[in-house]
């Protein structure tokens, strides 16, 4: 399949879109996850793949117990084990039992997947892995994760393939080019996906919802084209997993809302609102509500109704205005939550429902 299948992308969707799954890889199940997760299973019946546990390089073993949220119905979750590339020194029947002692508490999902650091040259040993593992866990269901690189070695990726009930393709992962950072690289995801449908066997899409700070730089995907890749999972009824759920408070991952949305929709609209509140020391109380963009350092244009006299003014939460209080920087709540970031006084009349102010982002603001 010649890689223009892609642009079927742009075809609209006849059918809803399928839902998608969600990887939970907070290591503490803190009441912020909980909140997170109970708002989807409100709206959907999404799986949530949690991060179990994880063999290090150092040798070191990390264990994490089951979630006891009580609205977790355990059926929906697959506990996710990350093995990292120096234990593929040691023999694969041997990592299989330390695995297993990982997995025991989860047991009951019945659902294990493995997330192993493995190289290409190494595809076979990712398999012997797989098969110690289905030998001893028979009424299992078992996936592992991949690289768009692994794909490369046909005949000995399809023969891990064959061992698991499914594969998760992730498209995703910081790199570094030419001295740029990023997390999702257009051309390798557009190839890797086009190279796995060729390929018949069952897999997942793992796509990126997550953003990282590298030197006060947020690096993060061009969340229009992974709402499109979502979209064309949907049409090929491929699952897609959103890596990571976001919860109350994380500003590098946009929430599940807006998740399910570009998923659902293909396309991302970013907004930020904003609304005032009064005090009773007779001061208006400006908030930004951000809906859909990751938390970031940002400046915003400042349009006033002509006439509207600001008698005094101030900032709060390190927002930043300018002297003619025409600009205003700050750093933008996370996705779907609000922050405080200025007051003013003035003579003039307005309401809560009502505003003097437009507000605009300055896409350039260095110029």
């Amino acid at each position: 399949m010649r890689i223009g299948i892609i642009f079927l992308m742009m075809i609209p969707l006849l059918t809803a879109a399928l839902q998608p799954d969600f990887y939970v890889w907070q290591r503490k199940h803190t009441p912020e996850l909980q909140v997170a997760v109970t708002e989807v299973q409100k709206f959907s019946e999404s799986r949530f793949y949690f991060l179990a546990g994880e063999l290090e390089n150092d040798g070191s073993v990390t264990q994490i117990s089951p979630p006891a949220f009580p609205e977790l119905l355990i059926k929906r979750v697959t506990p996710v084990i990350r093995i990292h590339i120096n234990h593929l020194q040691t023999p694969p029947d041997k990592l299989a039992r330390q695995v297993i002692k990982l997995y025991l508490p989860w047991q009951k999902c019945r659902s294990l997947q493995i997330d192993l650091d493995a190289p290409e040259s190494k595809l076979s040993y990712y398999t012997d892995l797989m098969k110690e593992l289905r030998r001893i866990l028979r009424k299992t269901t078992l996936s592992a994760t991949v690289l768009p690189c692994h794909l490369n070695r046909k005949n000995e990726f399809s023969q891990l393939a064959k061992v698991c009930d499914f594969y998760v393709l992730q498209v995703h992962g910081l790199e570094k080019r030419n001295g740029k950072f990023s997390i999702l690289d257009r051309n390798t995801a557009l190839k890797a996906v086009a190279a796995a449908i060729n390929l018949k066997s069952p897999f997942k899409l793992a796509l990126p919802f997550y953003s990282h700070n590298i030197n006060n730089t947020v690096i993060k995907p061009d969340m229009d084209f992974v709402g499109n890749i979502a979209r064309f999972a949907a049409m090929q009824k491929i699952g897609v997993i959103i890596f990571r759920l976001g919860i109350p408070g994380d500003g590098e991952a946009l929430s599940a809302f807006t998740a399910r949305q570009i998923c659902k929709s293909g396309k991302h609209t970013p907004e930020i609102r904003h609304f005032w509140q009064y005090s009773d020391d007779g001061a208006w109380y400006l908030y930004i509500k951000n809906h859909g963009n990751f938390s970031e350092n940002i400046t915003l244009d400042l349009t006033w109704k002509d006439g509207f006299v600001i008698s005094d003014a101030d900032t709060f939460n390190n927002a930043e205005l300018s002297f003619d209080r025409k600009t205003l920087k700050l750093t933008l709540p996370p996705d779907q939550e609000d922050k405080l970031c200025m007051w003013l006084r003035t003579t003039a009349s307005f309401d809560s429902n009502t505003t003097p102010l437009t507000i605009t982002r300055k896409e350039n603001p260095d110029k």
